[in-house]
């Protein structure tokens, strides 16, 4: 049964109900009820607990006019549920990676720390640690990820070197933050024939080259050819993917 309150003392956010929330989204939601208020219509979703489900946004809305918060409680949902009520709000990864560490999931805690540890991504660090396809998506999602982080701290240190050394010559680069240039950056450093130092040179030499590619091969490529501008050791093998 749907019931209505203005005590909104008696819910609760849950953290593990996506990575943070959208003041945006907020401001949205609260133009739209002072144009008609139809909060009625989308009842929150709560669990035995009061805790919110579905609809923290809809709830901080409504809290903020000082109107009703209209809400469904659900004795038998538990802040597990939440994926399943959110499916259709479309999760990033981040939300995910906050649900399963909320849940004290080692493999995303681990996750988490090499993320903060080499400033990466979340979608690069996955990429690193278990590639690009389908599968490997699905499993971060649903909460079977391990982390199997194969990159020594050399070659880390070297891709991230190189990424500094871009930023010093070229401004900033919103490719460098990409899954693609990275995959490329790893196959460039992990070439038994790479010279981090002709490497770094050459960048300096070479910076007018650098810019946004299209595709992981162009990146290889790109980062190949800096690597072997006046180098007697070259990276010489043809673009693989993996």
């Amino acid at each position: 049964m749907i019931q209505k309150t203005k005590n909104y003392e008696m819910f609760k956010l849950i953290k593990k109900n996506r990575e943070k929330i959208s003041q945006k989204d907020v401001d949205k939601i609260i133009a739209s009820i002072q144009a008609k208020n139809l909060l009625h219509m989308r009842p929150i979703i709560v669990n035995g607990d009061y805790e919110i489900l579905d609809g923290q946004h809809r709830f901080l809305a409504a809290k903020t006019l000082g109107v009703d918060i209209y809400y469904d409680k659900q004795d038998t949902l538990t802040s597990k549920d939440v994926i399943i009520l959110n499916n259709a709000k479309a999760w990033g990864f981040y939300d995910y990676l906050n649900f399963y560490i909320q849940e004290g999931h080692q493999e995303y805690i681990k996750l988490k720390k090499f993320m903060d540890q080499y400033k990466l991504h979340l979608k690069v660090a996955i990429i690193m640690v278990m590639g690009t396809t389908k599968e490997a998506y699905h499993k971060f999602k649903s909460g079977e990820f391990i982390f199997e982080n194969e990159m020594t701290d050399e070659l880390l240190d070297a891709c991230i070197e190189i990424n500094q050394t871009i930023r010093k010559f070229v401004g900033y680069c919103n490719f460098i933050d990409s899954a693609r240039y990275w995959r490329a950056c790893v196959k460039v450093v992990k070439n038994p024939n790479f010279n981090k130092e002709k490497m770094i040179n050459n960048i300096s030499i070479l910076s007018t080259r650098i810019h946004s590619k299209a595709s992981e091969n162009e990146y290889f490529q790109l980062l190949r050819e800096i690597h072997n501008f006046r180098n007697n050791v070259k990276i010489d093998r043809e673009y693989e993917s993996e």
